[in-house]
């Protein structure tokens, strides 16, 4: 499954700007939100995640955004995900893979 932070961004209330930017204010509320919207957009709408759930096994993140952010989605899928991904321009780099 790919994500892209703009989409997280849009799905936890943070739509970009004129110029296709996203202004997120740094600040702990908005961690929360972007983690709470990756795992929604992980789980098909689900806000949280019970065992027995169905999880993909690999989840790739795309698209630019600052790296508190990605920590963030990073710590909310954690446990969740077997593997994440981050695809950067220039390559894929994996951030976890449990199990593998």
């Amino acid at each position: 499954m790919v994500i892209n932070f703009t989409n997280i961004c849009a799905r936890a209330g943070f739509a970009p700007g004129a110029d296709g930017k996203v202004n997120l204010p740094a600040t702990n509320e908005t961690a929360e939100a972007l983690g709470k919207a990756a795992l929604e957009i992980v789980l098909g709408g689900k806000p949280t995640w019970e065992p027995g759930d169905p999880v993909p096994e690999e989840v790739v993140l795309t698209g630019p955004g600052p790296v508190w952010g990605y920590l963030a989605i990073a710590h909310s899928l954690h446990g969740v995900v077997p593997a994440l991904i981050y695809e950067a321009p220039n390559g894929r780099v994996k951030i976890y893979g449990h199990g593998q």
